[in-house]
């Protein structure tokens, strides 16, 4: 994964995002990514998975439908918590450096 600064507005933007809590966020960012991956495989079942000449095709339907709609639930809820804690610990270390910084630069001019 690509390191990534931390400017004005992403700072603005976590601290935000922080206010609003962890659940908020996995619930909003983790929902999203769940829906475009239920969409995609969605697809992707009705084009390769699915028989629609075969006299069972609606259960092999309400089969696929079932069994994304519950891997993609898990697996956007796993992806919201892996980006908030990806963020948190970046986050928590940019500001540790600026701590850091700060103090050093605090001591040499006390000298």
């Amino acid at each position: 994964m690509a390191k990534q600064t931390w400017n004005a507005t992403r700072i603005s933007y976590w601290q935000k995002q922080r206010a609003a809590g962890k659940w908020r966020f996995v619930r909003k960012y983790g929902a999203r990514w769940g829906i475009l991956m239920f969409i995609a495989f969605m697809i992707f079942h009705l084009i390769t998975r699915v028989n629609f000449n075969s006299p069972d095709w609606q259960a092999q339907l309400w089969a696929s439908i079932i069994t994304n709609l519950i891997t993609w639930s898990i697996g956007g809820l796993l992806f919201g918590l892996v980006v908030w804690y990806t963020n948190e610990r970046s986050f928590r270390r940019f500001q540790q450096q600026q701590q850091a910084s700060s103090a050093s630069s605090d001591s040499s001019t006390n000298d």
